[in-house]
C-alpha cells in the first residue's frame, strides 16, 4: 500500500513544525509547475486516445478491480489500482441513473499545482493530468426521483431540447459579444477540433441539468 501524506495546509502552514511530507509536496508542486511552464501539454490527442482504450478495457471489469497504468505530466508512468464500488449498497434510485461506472477524469493544471487543502497525497497520482477511476453516482435529495415515475430523457428528446436552448442563447446579447470577440481572432493554424473539459452530464435522473447544456451549447 502507498504510504499517505497527511492534509497539509500549506499557507497556514508555522515555519516551526517542517516535516519531510511538506518538503515533498513543495518540491513536487514546484517540479509540475516548471514543466509546466516549459510548455508541456496536460492534454494531447494521442494521449486522451491512449486513456480513452484503457478505458474501454476497464469497462469489462464486473467487480473487484483493476491495475491502471497511465503517464504523468513528467513523462513517467505510474500505475494505481482502481477499486470498482459495490453496487449492493445502493438504492434503486441511484442504481436507476447509472449506478457504478468507469470514467476519465480530466485534472487541470489548477488542481495539479494546489497547495491549499492537499489531502490524500499520493506520489503515484499527483503528476497526472488524467485518472481513470469508477464514480457510483448518486442522486439525493430533493434531487431524487420518486420510484414511481423513474424515466431518463430518450436522445430525441434530448436533442430537441439541446437545439431549443441553442436558439434561444443564439438571440442573446451575450452571443452578440461573444460573435464580436470571436471575428476579430485570426489564428496562424486551421482548427478542426475541439475538446470541452468538465461540462457536465445533460441530465441527472429525470431532471435536465440546464447549466450543462449551456455549457454544450456554448462550445458548439
Amino acid at each position: 500500500m502507498l504510504p499517505r501524506i497527511q492534509r497539509v495546509d500549506i499557507a497556514a502552514a508555522a515555519p516551526e513544525q517542517p516535516n519531510r511530507e511538506f518538503a515533498q509536496i513543495k518540491s513536487i508542486i514546484n517540479e509540475i509547475k516548471a514543466i509546466y511552464n516549459q510548455g508541456t501539454p496536460l492534454f494531447t490527442k494521442e494521449a486522451i486516445r491512449k486513456v480513452g482504450q484503457k478505458l474501454e478495457v476497464c469497462k469489462t471489469v464486473t467487480s473487484g478491480g483493476r491495475y491502471v497504468t497511465l503517464r504523468g505530466i513528467n513523462g513517467m508512468d505510474y500505475t494505481n489500482f482502481v477499486y470498482l464500488p459495490s453496487e449492493e449498497t445502493m438504492s434503486e434510485a441511484e442504481l436507476f441513473v447509472g449506478g457504478s461506472t468507469w470514467i476519465i477524469n480530466y485534472r487541470p493544471i489548477e488542481f495539479l499545482i494546489r497547495e491549499i487543502g492537499v489531502a490524500f497525497f499520493y506520489p503515484q497520482r499527483v503528476y497526472l493530468p488524467m485518472e481513470i477511476y469508477t464514480y457510483a453516482r448518486e442522486i439525493t435529495d430533493p434531487f431524487t426521483p420518486d420510484k414511481n415515475d423513474l424515466r431518463v430523457f430518450s436522445t430525441e428528446e434530448l436533442l430537441e431540447v439541446f437545439h431549443d436552448i441553442g436558439r434561444k442563447w443564439r438571440t442573446s446579447h451575450y452571443y452578440q459579444q461573444l460573435q464580436a470577440a470571436l471575428a476579430k481572432v485570426n489564428p496562424p493554424f486551421v482548427l478542426d477540433k475541439i475538446i470541452g473539459v468538465a461540462l457536465g452530464h445533460l441530465t441527472s435522473g429525470t431532471r435536465l441539468n440546464h447549466g450543462s447544456v449551456l455549457q454544450h451549447t456554448l462550445l458548439w
